[in-house]
């Protein structure tokens, strides 16, 4: 992928920020959840950091070493409350198909979140919409606000245990 396909970094409203983490950072919560914490200056309140998810990180490492031109498409943004400084979740890049332009997206937050204001879900999809070049747009969440979804013209594309996938074409 030779283009930059992001802009505008980090981005953020009253409530949130959403912001990629720099390599040193995404190797931190891969390896030292504790030292990840004082180093960004935002407590961690998700998910333990289990065997899946080092190795999902890993990767990441893996790609943005590979070709530091795609680094924050490869990489976890942080979704964090900015009310108390807290790691409410993480928004990632799946996939990018150059050729077709669709892009896969995921949207995790902490379940006892999920119900709280749902404003990072409009950021993202505004970011997105406005900075990512994609024919076809996938976003897989585990919070579901079909409600944000359909005022931005995604389709309901599949409901499972774990996620919500919704999809938009330009």
């Amino acid at each position: 992928m030779q283009e930059n396909i992001l802009n505008s970094i980090p981005i953020e409203n009253d409530y949130y920020k959403i912001l990629p983490l720099k390599l040193n950072e995404l190797s931190l919560l891969a390896y030292d959840v504790e030292n990840f914490e004082q180093s960004l200056g935002y407590k961690y309140n998700y998910y333990l950091i289990n065997h899946d998810m080092k190795n999902f990180l890993k990767t990441q490492i893996r790609y943005v070493l590979k070709n530091s031109s795609t680094f924050h498409f490869y990489t976890t943004w942080l979704i964090i409350n900015k009310n108390n400084n807290e790691v409410i979740g993480f928004f990632s890049f799946k996939d990018y198909n150059k050729l077709k332009r669709n892009v896969l997206a995921t949207i995790s937050v902490n379940s006892s979140i999920i119900n709280l204001d749902p404003s990072y879900h409009e950021l993202l999809i505004n970011y997105l919409d406005k900075e990512v070049k994609y024919q076809k747009l996938i976003i897989e969440t585990n919070s579901p606000s079909p409600e944000i979804y359909n005022k931005y013209s995604f389709q309901l594309k599949d409901i499972n245990l774990f996620t919500t996938t919704f999809e938009k074409r330009k």
